[in-house]
């Protein structure tokens, strides 16, 4: 309710700031003002967006998923993004993973933001392996490894909290709505990082889903 509230006034303030900002030269002094209320206002949209999403992550609607297929997808998609400019996406899919029942487009939500994070974290381009695998005869296992400047132990405790950002334009909604969607799936996530070398997550589903 209080989320609903909030957009209200900020789609006012972000319709005058566009309004203003589209009425005013850019060489006058008030523009740049008006410029960053437009920015930031956008951002809290974007805040409040997340925080409904986590709020009101759907219980996922489960079909029989062919992962190496979904993370293919999410992987061609992903080298033409904008943030992952100079991010190399190496696959190593594992031909032996079966069709497991799971949530598609949750799924591809999981992934993109995974990647993304992954790519956010090596401004100046790297690496990032995605790959696919069996764990003890009863989990699929996905596993995004990356090269950038890694997560401190500090850091890393808290790292799928809601609200917990290291990124100064971050919302911190991300990785818990991540995980949000894992534990419905009765998932498993783990972070694993050293500082300088990088970072790996990896996610884990079940093969056959546990009905209680």
């Amino acid at each position: 309710g209080v989320a609903h509230e909030i957009n209200n006034p900020l789609g006012v303030i972000l319709g005058y700031a566009g309004y203003l900002e589209k009425k005013i030269p850019e060489d006058d002094p008030n523009f740049r003002f008006i410029h960053e209320i437009k920015r930031e206002s956008k951002r809290c949209k974007k805040i409040v967006q997340d925080l409904l999403s986590y709020a009101r992550t759907p219980k996922p609607v489960l079909e029989q998923t062919d992962i190496n297929r979904l993370l293919g997808q999410i992987i061609d998609f992903s080298t033409n993004h904008t943030d992952l400019h100079g991010v190399r996406i190496v696959r190593n899919l594992s031909y032996e993973l079966p069709m497991i029942p799971a949530d598609g487009d949750q799924l591809r939500q999981v992934a993109m933001n995974l990647i993304l994070n992954a790519g956010a974290a090596m401004p100046d381009g790297g690496r990032i392996e995605v790959n696919t695998g069996i764990d003890d005869e009863k989990w699929a296992r996905i596993e995004f490894c990356d090269t950038g400047g890694g997560i401190s132990d500090e850091n890393l405790e808290k790292i799928l909290e809601p609200l917990f950002t290291t990124r100064a334009r971050g919302t911190g909604l991300g990785l818990a709505i991540t995980k949000q969607i894992i534990d419905q799936h009765q998932g498993e996530i783990f972070i694993d990082s050293i500082i300088d070398v990088g970072t790996t997550v990896v996610v884990r589903l079940p093969l056959e889903r546990q009905e209680y």
